[in-house]
């Protein structure tokens, strides 16, 4: 099940790196991924913990997915209300994508 929802996500997140989505879309589907899956900082410490997919899920279980893996990277918490907290992490998650996109592409020309 839980691979199942992982492979789901990282689709939803390649439809967007690929612009396929509109960022009102994406943010619907970040914050529901948020509610399964974990954050960490750069250092790979646990950034938000409050996910139902705790104790299932390893976070080498993602070494499979670096599109996942990288995007989850954010900076840590800022002392903000809950929900503009979210809002936050949801615009890393989607500058991560963004920049991933921007990696890829000047590979290729190079």
């Amino acid at each position: 099940m839980a691979k199942s929802y992982i492979d789901l996500c990282n689709e939803e997140l390649f439809y967007y790196q690929m612009e396929y989505v509109p960022d009102q879309i994406m943010d619907e589907w970040i914050d529901g991924m948020l509610s399964y899956l974990p954050l960490y900082d750069r250092d790979g410490h646990l950034v938000y913990a409050d996910y139902k997919l705790m104790g299932v899920l390893r976070q080498d279980d993602l070494d499979d997915y670096p599109r996942i893996k990288d995007a989850l990277i954010v900076r840590q918490r800022d002392n903000l209300e809950p929900s503009e907290q979210l809002d936050r992490y949801i615009e890393q998650i989607k500058n991560n994508l963004k920049a991933q996109k921007r990696k890829s592409s000047h590979r290729k020309r190079v």
